[in-house]
């Protein structure tokens, strides 16, 4: 309770801080009233509008109106620092309250507004620093603009990536090396935004206000092929889902196996620092690592017996029809294959992946099918530990139970 008290006085205390310092650099800029009212609310608006992004970050339209500020602000050719970053900060003050009102938790949205001003800082200062630098030695050819808005650009998405992944990963309890990962990913959507600012700010000058429409239209454009690209794959997910299904549905698995499996895998997964690449075939792999089974509807097959390194091969052999499933298909073929063999370290044949789903799936049998409790189940894991399961992941499912399963994620 305490600490939690002093996080909130910490994160009021900034709000102030922000106040105070916005008012004291506008006192020696060149901003208007009227400037700082309009720039606010561009920044307050663009907070609405969100492009689909891989990662679970928030990104916003907000970004576009902080990377064109530091153009529309120019005091002859020279970057008016104190007057957009006094912006920034009252900026900051806002979304932090509108975020904390959206997601009903003030501490952690002062945290999530803090670093997006962080990022919009690092932008500004290594844009001002690096146009100094510069100077007029690239001439008047465009590359004196050109250099030190991209300088700025990378700077501001490396604080954003390093950021947000080590704060999300103390809320999410996931590797931060994934989240750092699956944050790079974003880069596409990252320089849609601070393109469409800056093409608005380079243009304002000569255009006006016209200079709005120039800017977003592309952008518009960028936006709906990012949300088509998540919806297709949302559906192809769905699709493979309720293919994994077809076992349970024909009462030849335990019904919800398949999605618990793929909750587990992907959770440690995420939790040992596997790419965002290795997480979805996870996924998928967990999803359907028991498909083999639909060909016990054939009474011969059951006739003549099978194994789980039958059921491995049949399903692997069905999903491999997929061409863009052939991993997917390698790591449940090799799902029931042992850790290690006497006299060896590991066997380097088995993916990290596949001893995954492997465990997720014992799991999920010793709890769901077996009956047994949650602390039991893991006892039977370790005890296989030594050649049959992989230490490392046993240790990960352990930490993963330990945080909870599907648990509320916000923005941070």
């Amino acid at each position: 309770m305490a600490e939690r008290a002093s996080r909130r006085g910490l994160a009021i205390l900034s709000l102030v801080a922000a106040v105070v310092a916005a008012f004291l650099m506008l006192a020696r800029s060149h901003v208007t009233v009227v400037d700082v009212s309009i720039a606010l609310l561009a920044m307050i608006v663009g907070a609405l509008v969100a492009p689909s992004v891989s990662s679970g970050n928030r990104f916003t339209l907000t970004m576009a109106v902080a990377a064109a500020l530091p153009f529309v602000f120019e005091i002859d050719g020279a970057v008016n620092v104190a007057g957009v970053e006094a912006i920034y900060l009252l900026a900051f003050v806002v979304l932090a309250v509108i975020e904390s009102f959206r997601s009903h938790r003030f501490v952690r949205s002062v945290g999530y507004a803090l670093r997006h001003l962080a990022g919009y800082s690092t932008f500004v200062v290594t844009l001002a620093a690096v146009r100094g630098a510069v100077g007029e030695s690239l001439g008047a050819t465009g590359w004196e603009v050109l250099v030190p808005f991209i300088a700025g650009g990378v700077a501001w998405f490396i604080v954003e990536v390093a950021l947000w992944s080590l704060l999300a990963s103390e809320y999410r309890r996931v590797s931060a090396r994934y989240l750092a990962l699956a944050g790079l990913k974003d880069i596409n959507v990252f320089v849609s935004l601070v393109a469409t600012g800056g093409l608005f700010g380079l243009t304002f000058g000569a255009l006006d206000w016209w200079a709005l429409p120039v800017a977003l239209l592309p952008y518009s454009l960028a936006h709906g092929a990012f949300r088509r690209f998540h919806e297709t794959k949302a559906t192809y997910k769905q699709t493979i889902r309720a293919l994994a299904q077809i076992p349970e549905a024909a009462g030849l698995n335990l019904s919800g196996h398949a999605d618990r499996t793929s909750g587990l895998s992907v959770a440690m997964a995420k939790d040992l620092g596997l790419s965002p690449e290795e997480v979805e075939d996870v996924d998928f792999a967990a999803l359907m690592h028991d498909i083999g089974r639909i060909t016990l509807n054939e009474p011969t097959v059951v006739e003549q017996g099978w194994t789980d390194d039958d059921i491995a091969r049949w399903g692997a052999e069905i999903i491999a029809g997929a061409p863009s499933l052939d991993r997917v298909a390698g790591y449940v073929r090799r799902q029931y294959e042992p850790f290690r063999k006497p006299g060896e370290v590991s066997d380097p044949a088995v993916s990290t992946i596949a001893r995954i789903v492997k465990i997720a799936s014992a799991y999920d049998a010793h709890v769901s099918g077996g009956g047994l409790s949650e602390l039991q189940a893991l006892e039977e894991l370790h005890q296989g530990a030594a050649y049959e399961y992989d230490p490392e992941v046993v240790a990960s499912l352990r930490r993963v139970l330990g945080h909870g399963i599907g648990r509320h994620e916000v923005n941070v």
